[in-house]
């Protein structure tokens, strides 16, 4: 049975003076969304897993008096950070190769009929979001860049870059900084194959762990986590070796 969506968080968290984010909700897997308030424009990370978690969101920041996103980025093409791109406010921002990807998964379930029956049984969350008799709209971002892009807003810059990442090869970062935050998305966690088994690749980790650390932040916000200081995020970033 379907968990009920309408239990997922309803407020956003104000982590620095320009920073906020909606929480993650674990039952149906929904990432955090991010938020950055500049004085001409804002900017929200990811667009969520669904029509139902942006309305969610939006909620959130009109009940806090914030405008809704100017900009909308994604930190990489996965679904729950991607599907709800069809119906965000303002222009939506991706690297070329999320668009690729999104494409390719537009194309997959376009010519196979069982495709989203298939994510619903498998995949944790997606009955949640488009129960039997709904279909995500999948789209492209109206921005799409190389390997980086900045945004002043005004007061803040937010500083968009591609890095190597154990989980998808386009992950972004999302680099705020004057608030030292950082928005790393999904990118410190691992995959999982076709048999549900975990893996991390440790050399692109390790490539990771050195951007990330490079960056002086005092915040991390991974997709499906609260928010870690430099501390609490090497636990992700050199994780102890399985025996």
């Amino acid at each position: 049975m379907p968990m009920k969506i309408d239990q997922a968080p309803e407020s956003v968290v104000r982590l620095t003076d320009r920073v906020y984010y909606l929480p993650h909700f674990e039952p149906t897997d929904r990432p955090i969304l991010g938020y950055v308030r500049g004085d001409r424009y804002s900017l929200a990370i990811d667009a969520g897993a669904s029509p139902a978690h942006v309305s969610n969101f939006y909620r959130a920041l009109d009940a806090e008096g914030l405008p809704h996103p100017t900009y909308t980025v994604l930190t990489h093409w996965h679904w729950d950070h991607a599907f709800g791109m069809s119906c965000v406010e303002g222009a939506t921002v991706a690297s070329c190769a999320t668009n690729e990807l999104l494409a390719e998964e537009a194309r997959l379930s376009a010519i196979d009929e069982t495709y989203w029956d298939g994510m619903r049984r498998e995949t944790r969350g997606f009955a949640d979001e488009y129960p039997i008799g709904s279909i995500p709209t999948i789209v492209q971002s109206d921005i799409q860049f190389e390997d980086t892009l900045t945004f002043d807003l005004g007061g803040v810059e937010v500083r968009l870059f591609r890095s190597v990442a154990p989980h998808t090869d386009d992950s972004v970062l999302v680099h705020i900084p004057q608030e030292r935050v950082v928005f790393l998305g999904d990118s410190v966690y691992g995959m999982c194959d076709e048999q549900g088994e975990h893996s991390v690749d440790r050399t692109k980790l390790e490539v990771l762990a050195a951007t990330v650390r490079g960056l002086d932040c005092e915040w991390f916000a991974q997709g499906h986590w609260e928010p870690l200081d430099a501390v609490g995020i090497e636990e992700d970033l050199d994780p102890v070796e399985e025996q």
